[in-house]
């Protein structure tokens, strides 16, 4: 019997596919978008990335107060995974990082510590003084006094505040809304001697008359 055998040929057939330049490129302008940009923080006393410090941190620079459209403590928290915090005025504000709140709103020693440019701010009126030439805000979550004092029991609150410059730098802004809502905030930095000694200066204000109205009898009565 005679059997009839059929080979095929050993080419595989190859299928290349082409990319266009143009794709290639914008996939570049992505990815260096994408980038994870570094941030410095002094948490720790000196300058390390935010990437290397085996510490709970939330970092907020000038460009992020632009951006997320932060004017305060309030806001900050916001954008803090663990953290809550209500002004109510007359120096009774006080941060809460990871649910411990304090028992006693006027009490003058807080769970967590603030620092204005390495300097402990011992009332809480004055832990909210707002982003006017700052350069960041640091978070530091969790018990922290080894590092910061007995005061950060659950953590501390760094506000740095921007050096001057070596060249000649004026910044100004500010904001109008409803509820008489009116801010102004500006600064003038530069050399007071060329090479040899450097200043600033800044001035802020801010004013908001309230979203509710006080319904009490007397709320708009005069005081003699």
């Amino acid at each position: 019997m005679n059997l009839l055998r059929l080979g095929l040929g050993g080419v595989l057939p190859v299928i290349v596919v082409g990319v266009p330049a143009s794709a290639m490129a914008e996939d570049e302008a992505v990815a260096e978008q994408t980038t994870i940009a570094e941030i410095v923080v002094t948490a720790r006393q000196r300058e390390e990335s935010i990437q290397d410090i085996p510490i709970a941190i939330s970092a907020f620079t000038g460009e992020d107060f632009d951006k997320r459209a932060i004017r305060g403590l309030e806001d900050v928290a916001r954008f803090t995974a663990g953290m809550s915090f209500e002004d109510f005025g007359s120096g009774f504000a006080t941060p809460v990082i990871r649910g411990a709140s304090q028992t006693r709103l006027t009490a003058i020693e807080q769970n967590v510590s603030t620092f204005f440019d390495g300097l402990y701010v011992p009332r809480g009126w004055a832990i909210n003084p707002g982003v006017a030439n700052l350069s960041r805000i640091e978070v530091v979550k969790g018990p922290q006094s080894a590092r910061y004092g007995r005061n950060a029991f659950m953590g501390a609150i760094n506000y740095v505040p921007k050096g001057p410059s070596e060249e000649l730098s004026v910044d100004f802004g500010g904001t109008l809304g409803s509820d008489e809502r009116y801010d102004f905030n500006g600064s003038l930095s530069g050399p007071l001697a060329e090479g040899l000694a450097y200043g600033s200066i800044s001035y802020s204000s801010s004013e908001f008359d309230g979203s509710w109205d006080n319904a009490h009898p007397f709320a708009n009565a005069e005081v003699p």
